[in-house]
């Protein structure tokens, strides 16, 4: 069976002599923590910044060092969340960030089921219920429980 032809693609056609997509020139890369540690385990043996950056990043280019340079030194001022990262060593390999305490912090499925009645009850009365009025129900439900961190934010 011959292979199947492609459809042209949709949308415009190219102009005569056009090279197409450029290429992403400032790509973020995101490492792993254990990435991250061995690196900052490199440098402070060997105290070479460019000998670190030339044997982690070989095809680095020249105008993109000093910002290594400075990532690097940024996760040694973060080294104690970085070792913290790598203590279970199957999350460090996949762990690329880490969130402060409290950041993602979530209401237990009682005070939400809670909330999920107080809400039914005010529409079984025919009160509409607004982000405006479930907010501080919410803030308030997450005190009683003993939930500091809790701030009911537009996500939630």
């Amino acid at each position: 069976m011959p292979p199947k032809q492609r459809k042209p693609p949709k949308g415009r056609p190219r102009l005569p002599g056009g090279a197409g997509r450029r290429v992403k020139l400032n790509a973020v890369n995101a490492y792993t923590a254990a990435h991250k540690l061995k690196v900052l385990q490199h440098l402070s043996r060997t105290s070479s910044m460019a000998g670190t950056i030339a044997k982690f990043y070989p095809e680095l280019p020249d105008q993109q060092y000093n910002g290594r340079r400075v990532l690097i030194y940024s996760w040694r001022r973060s080294l104690h969340k970085i070792v913290a990262a790598c203590a279970f060593p199957s999350e460090a390999k996949k762990k690329k960030k880490t969130r402060g305490q409290g950041v993602a912090t979530v209401l237990s499925t009682s005070v939400e089921l809670k909330l999920v009645r107080w809400v039914g009850d005010l529409r079984d009365e025919g009160v509409p219920v607004t982000p405006l009025m479930l907010r501080p129900q919410a803030l308030a439900e997450a005190k009683a429980a003993g939930i500091e961190a809790f701030t009911a934010s537009w996500s939630w």
